[in-house]
């Protein structure tokens, strides 16, 4: 490990008990990119990663748990969370004596960066802010370019059926639709009660785990009314962005279970209606 410094002035490693932040853990710049991207699910090649903690974990991890007086910064855990340029960043930074750091990550842009430093006379997230500052329009005028909008489903039919599970919400009863495109809504019945025709816009993003197929996730308002209610969960970030949906269990006529958020659904049975079954698992 690089030697400390105090001004110009090495230091000798000094063991601070208790008071070790992160229980004198050690990490490298290069593990601390790793971290990120791995909480962004996606590298800088569009490849997925394996997905080790439970969406739900990523999830609390990544939103605010609450926003202060002035709705520009808030504190998440394990993240504190700022608008910069309209964009909820989260960061962590510290120092003590001899070593200093800062990170930063915004999972919309898959933008992450962190500085490290063997002097603890140095305020190293100046740097961050500025690279970011720079960053991001050069990212988000790319990300325009390339956007080709969602992907539509090969073959939706396999997929427009209906599923029933639950989860922290409580049952629900997700009904898969096509538009004349391919492209996939998801009905989900536990968004009812918040503004009509809210639904899940899902865009194609391939087989994964030997016939899973996997979609992004993309919370959308498809009327007026919905759109403005839309707009009021992205104010306080709580829309649902770059998560995915998975459809596994391939039947005769169509995928017979779906996994969104860590929580498995299943689909109806042909016997019964729909409805009385979602009404019977309530």
């Amino acid at each position: 490990m690089a030697p400390g410094h105090v001004g110009q002035a090495p230091i000798a490693n000094f063991d601070l008990g208790w008071n070790n932040p992160w229980g004198g853990l050690y990490s490298t710049l290069n593990d601390m990119l790793r971290l990120l991207t791995a909480l962004n699910l996606v590298d800088a090649t569009g490849s997925t990663f394996p997905q080790v903690l439970a969406s739900q974990t990523l999830r609390e991890m990544l939103l605010p748990a609450f926003m202060n007086p002035d709705s520009k910064t808030g504190q998440g855990s394990p993240f504190q969370m700022m608008y910069f340029q309209n964009k909820l960043m989260r960061t962590l930074g510290g120092s003590i004596n001899g070593y200093s750091s800062h990170l930063i990550s915004i999972p919309g842009l898959r933008l992450s960066m962190v500085v490290l430093a063997n002097s603890g006379n140095v305020d190293v997230s100046p740097f961050t802010l500025e690279a970011a500052r720079l960053l991001i329009p050069l990212i988000q005028n790319q990300l325009l370019k390339e956007e080709l909008g969602p992907q539509p489903a090969p073959n939706a039919t396999l997929f427009t059926t209906v599923f029933l599970g639950q989860d922290a919400r409580g049952p629900g009863m997700l009904t898969v639709s096509a538009d004349d495109n391919g492209v996939l809504f998801v009905a989900d019945s536990r968004l009812e009660s918040l503004a009509d025709d809210l639904a899940y816009r899902l865009s194609y993003v391939g087989d994964v785990n030997n016939g899973t197929q996997r979609f992004r996730v993309t919370l959308v308002g498809r009327d007026v009314d919905s759109q403005a209610f839309l707009t009021c969960l992205n104010l306080v970030n709580l829309a649902v962005t770059n998560e995915f949906m998975d459809f596994s269990a391939f039947g005769l006529e169509h995928y017979r279970t779906l996994i969104f958020q860590g929580e498995q659904y299943q689909k109806v049975s042909n016997d019964f209606p729909a409805q009385h079954q979602f009404e019977t698992a309530s």
